[in-house]
């Protein structure tokens, strides 16, 4: 059997990601909380450009009355001016997509969040009234992942 037809057959087998339901939802649960930190992260950059942005454009109408009476100045500062307008207006129209997508992402997120301390009182409840020691032990090891979780 060569190397290629090792690897044909390992791709026929499904690789277990999640051990449970728990694993499954926690899985979830972090990935969206991974997306609030991205979209969180761009929203940041975007607002600091849109400032920077604006900061310029307020120097550009400074120098537009500055130099108001010279009209080579003025047409370099106006297309200048102009170009910086259209950054921001994209911007602008960025941050507002991005700021849509985090509010349906926390939406999400409060979902599964939500989904995850249902999950986690179910599991507290079945603990209460398992009578072997390996079904509770295992119960345990889930409440725990939860937490584990939930508190990082």
């Amino acid at each position: 059997m060569t190397g290629r037809d090792l690897l044909k057959d390992r791709s026929l087998k499904p690789v277990k990601i999640a051990e449970s339901d728990t694993d499954v939802k926690l899985s979830i649960f972090c990935e969206q909380d991974r997306v609030l930190q991205d979209l969180e992260d761009k929203i940041r950059a975007l607002k600091e450009n849109k400032d920077q942005l604006e900061s310029v454009l307020e120097v550009l109408h400074r120098q537009m009355e500055q130099y108001r009476d010279q009209p080579q100045h003025l047409e370099k500062i106006a297309y200048q001016q102009k170009l910086l307008q259209e950054d921001l207006v994209h911007i602008r129209a960025e941050l507002s997509r991005e700021s849509t997508e985090m509010e349906n992402a926390w939406n999400e997120y409060l979902k599964l969040e939500n989904d995850v301390e249902q999950l986690k009182q179910t599991l507290q409840e079945q603990h209460r009234r398992a009578f072997f020691f390996q079904e509770k032990s295992q119960i345990q090891k889930d409440l725990w992942r939860i937490e584990d979780v939930t508190a990082g």
